[in-house]
């Protein structure tokens, strides 16, 4: 028993009993951390005394709070009593055209005017992230309490996750997924059109939000709040506050400059928000950990057609990436190219052999550019697995361009959307069965969409060039 370490080897206070002074605590971490990482191996004549700055703060390299981001704290979060969401939309009042045929003689039958109603239904998904801490880290002084850092990184993962479902999620390509706001309104835009506003891969402009307000107001809504690439804002405040058509004068310290906030339109004021999660996916040079294999080149075509409806340009070459994917978890992109012709629009089908998807693969995604470097294609689509030996495909008629990004525009009122919650977002713990603390973090969320038609996407807004005098 002489060599067993016990309790009586530790000072009351030390961290084994559950507590140990700030001194203490000070000394131990620098007799374990002296000299680290700047002091050669075997180092002798007093090298590993030289002074040190012990840095206390955690360096972050990416978002340091829920605060910043977009959607997530401005959206009202309503209890969900269900996992199944389903409400009722008023669709017409039952009284469509000019209305004329409403008056009428005082003897005559009264015709019957019904209104229009439409079931609906969301489903609440489930977001969650393990985590895990060592028991020693629990007992030694970090830089930060390790369980509470731990907690907030699964916190972050989690509203991240979140915040880009909330634009580009999509349940009828991985069925995980909540519908996001840009699927919610492609879905009305079936059978009303107008409200996903194609900009042709050109410049934002005050065009661009004048427009999307009328038609917003035209269905009813009222425009009032946007959220668009940061990119999208940042031409936007150069075209809307260009150098020589406004001269800023300085403010008292010498700070110049007009940032885009919101634009008075003709028909609502709207308030702009710049989002990092309304951004161009790129294609993998190299599969994620876990993903299926990439598509085999074999089983991979495209093939160009006569289609008078088709928008991609004559004569040019489009280079496209297919990647198998399963649950967010993507493979390494396969090359595919084809060339339209040079007098007639055509369309480009991509085809994707039931067999060429790899292990478990549910779906797969295309990126797309004219130049045949995978460091400039952006994604265009995710197309689900047909299965049963078909071949799945996915037909490109330049609806959606490449190195374009999107902008959501709201008529930001509970009627319109809301964020059913199921529970809150809560940390539970996992049963221990080794020397570890393991626990989850979990959020059961659907975004809804009551009125779609009151909300706008605009698709393929393009790139002001940075050399560009804006005009």
């Amino acid at each position: 028993m002489d060599n067993i370490i016990g309790l009586q080897d530790y000072p009351v206070g030390s961290p084994i009993h559950g507590l140990m002074g700030a001194g203490e605590l000070a000394t131990l971490h620098k007799a374990l951390t002296t000299g680290q990482g700047i002091v050669a191996e075997g180092a002798t004549g007093g090298q590993t005394f030289r002074v040190q700055s012990l840095e206390r703060t955690l360096k972050v390299a990416t978002e340091a709070s829920e605060r910043e981001l977009v959607l997530w704290p401005r959206l009202k979060k309503d209890p969900a009593m269900s996992t199944t969401i389903e409400y009722t939309r008023l669709e017409d009042w039952g009284d469509s055209g000019d209305f004329a045929h409403l008056f009428d003689s005082e003897i005559a039958a009264v015709r019957e005017t019904d209104a229009t109603y439409k079931r609906l239904v969301e489903l609440v998904k489930y977001l969650v992230v393990k985590k895990e801490v060592s028991f020693p880290a629990t007992l030694v002084q970090n830089i930060v309490d390790p369980m509470a850092q731990k907690a907030h990184e699964g916190t972050m993962q989690i509203l991240r996750a979140a915040e880009f479902a909330f634009a580009y999620g999509d349940a009828s390509v991985n069925e995980l997924e909540f519908n996001g706001f840009l699927k919610q309104i492609e879905d009305a835009a079936q059978s009303v059109p107008e409200i996903s506003l194609d900009w042709e891969g050109n410049p934002p402009t005050e065009d661009m939000l004048e427009e999307a307000s009328r038609i917003v107001a035209d269905h009813f809504g009222y425009l009032d709040f946007m959220v668009m690439s940061t990119r999208a804002v940042r031409d936007l405040t150069r075209t809307l506050f260009p150098k020589q058509r406004i001269t800023q004068p300085p403010s008292p310290d010498g700070r110049y400059g007009s940032p885009l906030q919101s634009w008075a339109a003709s028909n609502s004021v709207i308030e702009i928000k710049g989002s990092r999660y309304i951004r161009n996916f790129r294609p993998r040079s190299e599969g994620m950990t876990g993903a299926p294999t990439a598509p085999a080149q074999g089983s991979l075509s495209a093939t160009a057609a006569d289609d008078s409806t088709s928008k991609l340009e004559l004569n040019t070459t489009y280079y496209y990436w297919v990647s198998n994917s399963v649950t967010g978890l993507e493979s390494a992109g396969t090359a595919v190219s084809a060339t339209t012709s040079a007098v007639t629009p055509q369309k480009i089908t991509i085809s994707l052999a039931d067999a060429g998807f790899g292990t478990g693969a549910t779906y797969m995604t295309i990126y797309r550019s004219k130049t045949n470097d995978i460091t400039t294609a952006t994604r265009i689509a995710r197309v689900k697995r047909v299965g049963g030996g078909s071949a799945t495909t996915y037909v490109d008629r330049n609806y959606v361009r490449d190195n374009c990004t999107d902008a959501i525009g709201f008529t930001w009122t509970p009627e319109v959307l809301s964020l059913k919650q199921l529970a809150p977002l809560m940390k539970m713990d996992i049963a221990q069965t080794t020397t570890s603390l393991r626990f989850l973090i979990l959020l059961y969320i659907t975004p809804v969409l009551f009125v779609p038609t009151k909300c706008i996407r605009i698709r393929n807004i393009g790139l002001l060039p940075l050399d560009e005098e804006a005009k």
